[in-house]
């Protein structure tokens, strides 16, 4: 498969898949954990809110400002 590059672009907001998941990982490691502990992670992008909402291992949640 090619490689494919998500850019998401709404409300004056522009973000990449890559630099989501880079700042969900920077939270997550902010808050003392692990990436390696990291089994799933689902992101909901909210550009009218400026936000991207995760949950990592269905249980832990938080969001990052875009």
């Amino acid at each position: 498969m090619a490689k494919i590059n998500l850019t998401i672009q709404a409300a004056g907001v522009e973000v990449t898949e890559a630099s989501v998941k880079e700042a969900v990982k920077a939270a997550w490691v902010a808050d003392g954990r692990k990436v390696k502990e990291i089994d799933t992670l689902d992101i909901y992008v909210k550009p009218e809110e400026k936000k991207a909402y995760y949950v990592v291992n269905e249980s832990e949640n938080g969001s990052v400002d875009l």
